[in-house]
């Protein structure tokens, strides 16, 4: 297809192509170019604003945490203004669309721009309204990261797993339309996401754009240099995490609903959020290392239900199954998983045939199980069919360890080897 706008991308994938394009921003801008760089997480974009402010270029870092700081203010308050200030802007998804420089009055500023992503935040339609958020540039450099993004792709088998949890609960086991609206969504977008890369590159020569495949290679150095700018960035942001002030939990909630909080207070607010989380009395480095950006949290959730059966019992109490948060259903899917067979409220061996016993009780209630989170969503896909159209059964995986070991690894489990 020919291009329909003059728009060309030169795209490539992994941690290489990301390391080229690094030495490219900096390469474009020792040559007086001036880049406009989207990219997928408020962490990336810390990395990418620090890699060329250690370069001496000026640049605007613009997330949902800063944008109470007095220069992204500004820049929000007058975008087209504030963004000519700058050689290079580098923005999460807090910029998508609804947002458009164009410098009608001031001439073009920026001339190249840049994307960063993988699908773990962003779906492919996210990305390409991110790309043209300059809407005279004409070319860009688009880096594909690799994602382990795991959703169950299926609407069918999503309400399958949801009527299920909804007959151990007790509720009425019929999905409402509601209901089937929000498992096309949910489907949709998990298979959007697991097939970023494709997705994208269709997205943007259905739109037009030219893309181009490009053989990118970066040498050992640069990669040491982009991870140890890495390193300090995580360094700096837990320091500012740990020195922030204590608040309230008015304070708290009053920043949660702030729609411009300076990066100090998102310091603060997190800093709460982990002492709530964790239920101490301060946050040290171990408290933070733990906290793993609040993924612990979902963890000790479902070690709660697996090992001593506490839950939160509170739960919707409408008609639709997917207003639901299912932990009554969490509960006693664990008691299946694993009564009988192994306790996890202590150490304990998992032997082969564990394994595959634990693996043999998941595929007989897979749905559901995959559904509810607490197995690999490869399990809650549909199953395969013959050439006359009946349903085979789902195989045992070659290695059922590897795969109970990811079920102990969702509740905080640390497997080790013998």
């Amino acid at each position: 297809q020919a291009p329909a706008k003059g728009l060309s991308i030169s795209a490539a994938v992994g941690a290489k192509a990301q390391a080229s394009a690094f030495g490219e921003m900096l390469a474009r801008c020792a040559e007086g170019e001036n880049i406009w760089i989207g990219c997928e997480s408020e962490k990336r974009v810390a990395v990418v604003a620090r890699w060329l402010r250690n370069a001496g270029i000026s640049t605007l870092a613009l997330t949902g945490e800063n944008k109470g700081d007095a220069e992204q203010a500004a820049f929000w308050e007058n975008p087209e203004l504030e963004s000519l200030k700058y050689q290079a802007v580098v923005h999460s998804p807090v910029i998508s669309s609804g947002l458009s420089i164009e410098h009608r009055n001031h001439g073009a500023h920026f001339d190249h721009g840049f994307f960063i992503g993988g699908g773990l935040a962003v779906t492919p339609a996210d990305a390409a309204q991110m790309l043209r958020r300059v809407r005279y540039l004409k070319t860009w450099t688009l880096v594909m990261l690799h994602n382990n993004a795991a959703g169950i792709s299926d609407a069918d088998s999503l309400l399958d797993g949801m009527e299920d949890a909804a007959v151990v609960e007790g509720h009425a086991p019929r999905a409402t339309t509601f209901d089937e609206l929000c498992a096309g969504i949910r489907a949709g977008d998990a298979a959007s996401r697991a097939d970023f890369c494709a997705g994208l590159w269709w997205i943007l020569e259905a739109a037009g754009f030219h893309v181009r495949a490009d053989d990118v290679d970066a040498d050992d150095e640069s990669a040491a240099g982009i991870k140890a700018v890495r390193d300090d960035e995580a360094a700096e942001r837990m320091t500012a995490i740990l020195e922030a002030h204590d608040i309230s939990d008015d304070e708290a909630r009053t920043l949660k609903n702030s729609e411009a909080r300076t990066q100090y207070e998102s310091h603060a607010l997190e800093k709460w959020r982990i002492k709530h989380g964790l239920g101490c009395a301060d946050v040290t480095e171990s408290e933070y290392e733990i906290w793993d950006d609040g993924r612990i949290v979902s963890k000790l959730d479902r070690y709660s239900a697996a090992a001593w059966g506490l839950i939160d019992e509170h739960d919707a109490t409408d008609e639709h199954l997917s207003r639901k948060r299912w932990w009554v259903a969490r509960r006693s899917a664990y008691r299946y998983l694993f009564d009988g067979l192994i306790d996890v409220s202590g150490e304990f061996t998992l032997t082969r045939d564990d394994a595959t016993e634990l693996v043999r009780r998941v595929i007989e209630r897979r749905f559901m199980l995959a559904f509810l989170g607490l197995v690999p969503a490869k399990y809650g896909e549909p199953a395969r069919t013959t050439v006359d159209g009946d349903e085979l059964a789902m195989p045992m995986p070659a290695y059922p360890m590897r795969d109970a070991c990811a079920i102990l690894t969702r509740i905080g489990l640390e497997m080790k080897g013998d």
